[in-house]
């Protein structure tokens, strides 16, 4: 599921459920900490004075190894102002990851995140991999002060 959120600095943000998938059976996801990072990452987001607007779990569709394959990265995040010809993205299609897991996903996904990072530009945006280390700073601390 998608979910288009457009911010307004008066209003709070409102989000949808995320949508429910399967669980991976090759993979050991602590799914709590995802969706804490998720929240960390939204609420960051949220604060910025930049964002235009939030799409959850956009789908990219790409090819691996001969067969389509669908990804689903955390967040594209829309900034209201961007120039291209000065070096600024138009937004940010972001993955959020706990640190652990990226170690051990890097080289098997490496398509997975060409796939994103070719999307993103196509987009004229940038793709970035999140883990704690980036989210959980002080920043957020003041967002979570501010916010309603």
């Amino acid at each position: 599921m998608q979910t288009v959120t457009r911010l307004n600095p008066r209003v709070a943000l409102r989000l949808a459920t995320p949508e429910v998938s399967r669980p991976l059976a090759t993979s050991v996801i602590n799914v709590a900490e995802e969706n804490s990072l998720r929240q960390n990452l939204i609420d960051q987001l949220t604060f910025s004075p930049m964002l235009d607007s939030i799409v959850q779990q956009p789908s990219i569709r790409y090819v691996d190894q001969g067969s389509r394959s669908i990804l689903k990265p955390t967040v594209y995040a829309r900034l209201w102002y961007a120039d291209p010809e000065a070096g600024q993205p138009s937004g940010y299609v972001i993955e959020a990851l706990p640190e652990a897991e990226l170690g051990q996903r890097r080289v098997p996904d490496s398509e997975r995140f060409a796939a994103a990072q070719k999307w993103a530009a196509d987009r004229g945006a940038w793709f970035r991999i999140l883990t704690e280390r980036e989210l959980r700073t002080h920043y957020l601390a003041n967002a979570r002060r501010l916010l309603p």
